[in-house]
């Protein structure tokens, strides 16, 4: 995630998920190991996915939020989690209904976060009014990651002349 950003990987890994499940259901009967082998990149997909979800979402909220935001998104959460036995309880009327569910909620899920700004050396914002600003120069579509401004200059104080230690290659050239 310190070299990809939050938004691409996070909507690999929920397309790779969604994909999963939905051909899940293609699948014949007689090749159950690759039913399980879809299932297991779904599972894997959908927690990789999980680990940035909530990063991406602390960082896209305003300071003063930030908590306020991240409890909402776990409220949200847990109440879906309700929801799911009665979608797997959709099963008795066609037992691949619950798959394709799944997949269309976590494909849409992994368009969704397209439109989220990407937040890797990015300044957060800390207020409502930085908040409303942060990431409209981005693109939905764009790969454009910035080097933090601070990224360089971090490293030359770091690595500067202390305790008889010789500055480093890259502040020489600077």
């Amino acid at each position: 995630m310190q070299r990809y950003g939050r938004r691409w990987p996070t909507l690999i890994a929920m397309v790779i998920a969604g994909a999963s499940c939905c051909l899940m259901p293609l699948i014949p009967n007689d090749v159950q190991w690759l039913a399980v082998l879809l299932a297991m990149l779904a599972k894997l997909s959908v927690t990789a996915s999980y680990t940035s979800i909530y990063e991406l979402g602390a960082e896209t909220a305003p300071t003063t939020l930030r908590f306020v935001c991240i409890s909402w998104c776990s409220v949200i959460g847990c109440a879906s989690v309700m929801i799911v036995p009665q979608i797997v309880d959709l099963s008795h009327y066609n037992e691949n209904l619950p798959l394709i569910i799944f997949g269309v909620l976590s494909l849409v899920g992994g368009v969704a976060v397209l439109y989220l700004p990407e937040t890797l050396n990015e300044n957060l914002p800390e207020t409502i009014e930085e908040a409303e600003e942060f990431g409209k120069d981005y693109k939905w579509y764009s790969w454009k990651l910035k080097k933090h401004p601070d990224s360089e200059a971090k490293v030359c104080e770091s690595s500067g002349k202390e305790d008889g230690q010789e500055m480093s290659p890259l502040c020489e050239k600077q």
